[in-house]
């Protein structure tokens, strides 16, 4: 093995198994390079922790970041944020729901037929007769028909043809 792979044993040494210690060690022993390299990840690790030791905690330390945060500058929103952030809201996303619904029984709605369009869609006949005194006293009052004959004489005239067919 060459030093390159023993430099990234010298790096996670704590992390090694005991065994691996004790093969770097011995490699250690006879390699100038690699000990060197151990002073030097020592000295470092020495100079960190006397840092950590002589760190002073700031006596209003949330204080202090509110200061630098408020000194930032703030980030423009783009309109797509701006609507992500909306749609985020529980309370919009309820009311989005409750539309949705709406739309969906308004749409639905929309589209039951009508009377209409149910006599449109049935089969079409050969003829149609109306048994209904109503209607033909409407359809004469509406359409003012010339005719002399009263609309019950002519509902006879439709029952009559009715029944022999």
């Amino acid at each position: 093995m060459n030093c390159p792979d023993y430099e990234k044993d010298i790096w996670m040494y704590d992390e090694l198994s005991v065994e691996e210690q004790q093969h770097l060690n011995t490699h250690l022993h006879s390699c100038a390079e690699c000990k060197k390299l151990v002073e030097e990840i020592r000295q470092t690790d020495i100079i960190i922790q006397r840092a950590k030791e002589q760190r002073k905690e700031l006596p209003h330390a949330a204080a202090f970041t509110n200061r630098v945060m408020e000194q930032l500058p703030v980030e423009k929103k783009s309109l797509i944020n701006k609507w992500q952030t909306a749609f985020e809201n529980n309370w919009m996303q309820s009311t989005l729901r409750l539309a949705s619904l709406f739309l969906i029984v308004f749409f639905i709605w929309e589209q039951k037929p009508t009377s209409y369009q149910i006599t449109k869609m049935m089969p079409q006949q050969n003829h149609v007769f109306l048994n209904s005194l109503a209607f033909i006293k409407k359809y004469d009052e509406n359409r003012k028909a010339s005719t002399n004959e009263s609309w019950y004489a002519r509902y006879l005239k439709v029952k009559q043809s009715t029944n022999h067919n």
